[in-house]
Order: structure tokens, then C-alpha cells, then sequence
């Protein structure tokens, strides 16, 4: 299938399942988020009685949404989700975005003949997050340009500062987490080499120690690292800075909207390539942290302290990391890491594990067409999903 194809085929499901829009920055009324709720929670409730999720199934339709409700980062978030949820439901062109109570009003009376209907809806929702959210964010995280790799000979002047851009953020990371993966402590192999080229036997890490005195017995001592994007680049970045997103990308960024409002901004344009979505990792973490088997919870007591902490802590390959673990981190004169987009991380990384659907989202990317996507964020992400779910589709009525 070509892209083109596979780019309206995009478009077709997005304008078949749903079109969210920006979100009004208005929070719900008491009153009518309490009718909300019991609305969301009762035709989640039917979904499960009529179809029940066993381990046969691709993913926890309902839970997801369920899911994604409950992890919304904040209050507003949590009314936008059941706002757009419900409005999905109702499907009804001529209630306006503040006629809010006719939602409320048709719902409620639903006719119990058209409950049927009803849950192919909600598979619909599900489908709409896991295609142009979850999906794009579980497939690429990970996956963050090389600034040193040579640009072809047709490169444009934009990709250079692209390449620029990483560059500095490479470095900016680099100085501010010492050199050193926050997870294990390990020290960069390409930097200790060229400090031990440069310095010999006088060569001392970030923290002024001797290389010559470090405990060499010490697991993972030195490790070649990655600048690790916390929001992947994705979701933010263009292929070059005279294009602009791609039609998958401002899907996404309207739902990162529904589940955090105006987030978009902090991670916009340049701004993904900003130390505040950045952090040090080994590789092999990097693709862990990047498919949202590890995330970082902020510790209440203590500013800009983690627990860093597993999905599967049955994992065996995991086990050698010892989660969960603490780093804190420490600047005056980069940015910090933002506790939002790490909350955001954490909320999808609990998503994908809880309701599988990472697993399946893995299964959909396994296929070498599917899989082939870039890092750089010019690959149509929504469009090869699309192809995905339209060889793998979740059961439907």
C-alpha cells in the first residue's frame, strides 16, 4: 500500500471515528460532571457485560479509556476526556461545544435498543487514542536522531539547523546530568575517551574524580549513552523547519491537548528539542524508557527528585537495574527536566501496561513496512498505523 493511500486511508479514519478538536479551557460544571461520570462509568460497564475482555483480545478497549480518563495529568484533562468521550457518544452535529447539558440529556435517555451501537462507539474512541496517540508515542520513543550522522548531499539549509539544534541539546544534556545515565550512573565511554586522550592518567569525570581511582569492579562503570527525548521527537518536531506537522502529528497534539490542555506548546517546534524533555540514558535503557517500560514518578517531599520505576516487575531482564530507584536532578544554569511531560510519560506507560495495548501496538510495528518509520518526524506515523489496525483490527460488532 502507498503512502499516498495509506495517508488517506489516515484521513478517511480519523473523519469516520473521530475529530477532536482543541479543547475548550473550561473545566465542567460540578453538576455535570457528576452526570458525566455516571454516564462514563455505565456504558463502560455495558461495554464490559457485552463484551468482556479476555486474553484473546487485542487490548482492553474499555480499560483504555477508562484508563486514560483516570491518568489524565490534570483536573481539566480529566473533564476534557469525559467532555470529548461523551460528545462521541452523542454524535450529534447540531449540539454546539457549550450545549454540553444536551449531551448529558440524550445519553442519559439512550434508547437500550441502540446499545449496540453504542459499544462499536466506544471501540471507535479507543481506537481514535490508540491510532493517533499511543500509537505514534510507543513507536518512536526511543528512536532520537543522531546529530553527528553526515547529512546527505541534497540536505537543506533547515535540516542543518536541525542537526544543530540536536547537537546543542546533546551537549546541554550531556553537562547537565554529568555525563552519567540518571539511571545507573554510568559515565559516557565516548567521553571518557576523549578525556583520557586529552589528559591521560590526570583524566577526571564531571565531579572532579580521577579516572585512575574509580573502583573498576563497579557493574556498568562506563556505557555509551543517549540524549533520550521524554516526549518522543515526534510528536513535536517537523522534517525540516520550513515544513509544517504533518496531519498525524496535529491529530496528536489536539488529543496530547484533550489529556494534558496546552501542553502542545511546551513541546512545540523547537521547543522538543528543549533540555526540559531530555535526559541521559545507556542505550539499552534509552529503548526501554522510550517504549514506556520504565517512567519516573516525582517524589512529593523533595523538588525535582524521581522514583524511577518498572511497568513489568516481573520482567527478568529488568531485574538487574534493582527498580525502583532515586535520582534527583541538579542545574543552575540548564533546564531541568519538566515534571509535566514526565507525567504525561508516566500516565501512558501505566496505560500501555495496563490495558496491553503496548503489546499490541508492537505487533502492528513488527511488520517491516509498518516498522520502517524515521526519528526525525517526517514518517506519516497516524498513516501506518492505519495500516496496522486495518490488518489487525480489534474486534467489532
Amino acid at each position: 500500500m502507498s503512502l499516498t493511500r495509506l495517508s488517506t486511508a489516515g484521513d478517511s479514519l480519523s473523519r469516520r471515528f473521530l475529530n477532536l478538536t482543541s479543547p475548550p479551557q473550561i473545566p465542567l460544571l460540578d453538576g455535570q460532571r457528576a452526570q458525566a461520570l455516571a454516564i462514563f462509568n455505565g456504558v463502560l460497564a455495558g461495554y464490559r457485560s457485552a463484551l468482556p475482555y479476555t486474553p484473546a483480545d487485542k487490548y482492553d478497549v474499555a480499560g483504555l479509556v477508562e484508563l486514560m480518563h483516570e491518568h489524565a495529568v490534570s483536573a481539566l484533562g480529566k473533564d476534557n476526556i469525559l467532555r470529548n468521550f461523551l460528545n462521541h457518544l452523542a454524535k450529534d452535529p447540531s449540539i454546539k461545544p457549550e450545549e454540553f447539558d444536551r449531551v448529558l440529556a440524550k445519553l442519559t435517555n439512550y434508547p437500550e435498543d441502540q446499545r449496540e451501537r453504542l459499544n462499536t462507539l466506544v471501540q471507535e474512541f479507543s481506537r481514535h487514542l490508540v491510532t493517533y496517540f499511543l500509537g505514534p508515542m510507543r513507536a518512536l520513543g526511543g528512536k532520537t536522531p543522531d546529530p553527528s550522522a553526515a547529512l546527505s548531499p541534497d540536505a537543506s539549509v533547515s535540516r542543518v539547523g536541525i542537526k544543530d539544534r540536536l547537537a546543542s541539546l546533546k551537549t546541554k544534556v550531556a553537562v547537565r546530568d554529568r555525563n552519567r545515565c540518571v539511571i545507573t550512573g554510568a559515565f559516557s565511554t565516548d567521553e571518557y575517551d576523549a578525556r583520557i586522550k586529552a589528559e591521560g592518567n590526570d583524566a577526571k569525570d564531571n565531579d572532579g574524580l580521577l579516572f585512575t581511582e574509580l573502583d573498576y569492579n563497579t557493574p556498568l562503570l562506563f556505557s555509551c549513552l543517549d540524549t533520550a527525548h521524554i516526549i518522543p521527537r515526534c510528536i513535536g518536531s517537523r522534517a525540516s523547519s520550513s515544513d509544517g506537522l504533518s496531519k498525524s502529528q496535529i491529530t496528536t497534539q489536539h488529543i496530547l491537548n484533550m489529556f494534558d490542555p496546552g501542553v502542545a506548546d511546551v513541546i512545540a517546534a523547537e521547543n522538543i528539542d528543549s533540555p526540559r524533555n531530555a535526559i541521559l540514558l545507556t542505550k539499552d535503557l534509552h529503548d526501554r524508557f522510550g517504549k514506556f517500560r520504565i517512567y519516573f514518578d516525582k517524589a512529593d517531599d523533595r523538588p525535582d527528585t524521581y522514583f524511577i520505576r518498572a511497568t513489568d516487575h516481573a520482567n527478568l531482564s529488568l531485574r538487574s537495574y534493582n527498580f525502583p530507584r532515586t535520582h534527583t536532578f541538579e542545574s543552575e544554569t540548564i533546564e531541568l527536566p519538566s515534571p509535566r511531560l514526565f507525567a504525561i510519560h508516566k500516565s501512558c506507560a501505566i496505560i500501555l501496561h495496563l490495558t496491553g495495548a503496548a503489546g499490541y501496538i508492537e505487533d502492528l510495528y513488527k511488520d517491516d513496512e509498518v516498522g520502517n518509520v524515521a526519528a526525525d518526524g517526517s514518517t506519516e506515523l497516524g498513516s501506518l498505523l492505519v495500516l496496522g489496525l486495518l490488518r489487525n483490527p480489534i474486534r467489532s460488532y
